[in-house]
């Protein structure tokens, strides 16, 4: 592989034997110094020790999205039918963080609004359940989303 590299950049006028330097060496000639500077050597690679000292955040970027229009009475009607426990996990933020905590909750559609794409009837105790934040981000962490009842036994399976 050496000796087919070596006669390549022979070929190629980049590389001549030093003979005066006795038999082994071999140097760059002109235009393989020209080629060898005009090649980029630098390699990114990330070494879990390599942290840069320094890290920025907070510039602005704007971001075009889609925002779906919500009810606020249909997530209330929601709320007064399951209360504010997580239908997965059963997580009460009230119960983990007392007052500070009382009366949040997330209010997940089972059927997805982008997948509906247009204005619909709700019927908030059929089509929204109560979920914690952290289930609420799993459960829409891949596409198609995961059920409520897919996400329960992913924990069970999970936790044994």
């Amino acid at each position: 592989m050496v000796q087919w590299a070596r006669k390549k950049l022979v070929d190629y006028k980049y590389l001549h034997n030093a003979k005066e330097s006795g038999l082994g060496i071999w140097k760059l000639t002109p235009d393989g110094i020209k080629k060898a500077e005009s090649v980029s050597t630098r390699v990114n690679i990330d070494y879990p020790d390599d942290v840069p000292e320094t890290f920025y955040e907070g510039a602005v970027k704007q971001i075009k999205v889609n925002k779906y229009e919500r009810s606020k009475t249909a997530r209330d009607k929601c709320i007064d039918h399951y209360g504010c426990q997580c239908s997965v996990c059963n997580m009460d933020f009230e119960e983990t963080y007392g007052e500070t905590g009382k009366d949040y909750i997330h209010v997940h559609h089972i059927t997805p609004l982008s997948d509906i794409g247009e204005r619909y009837k709700l019927d908030p105790v059929k089509d929204l359940r109560p979920v914690c934040p952290n289930c609420h981000a799993m459960i829409h962490r891949q596409k198609p989303s995961l059920t409520i009842e897919a996400l329960k036994a992913l924990m069970k399976k999970a936790q044994k």
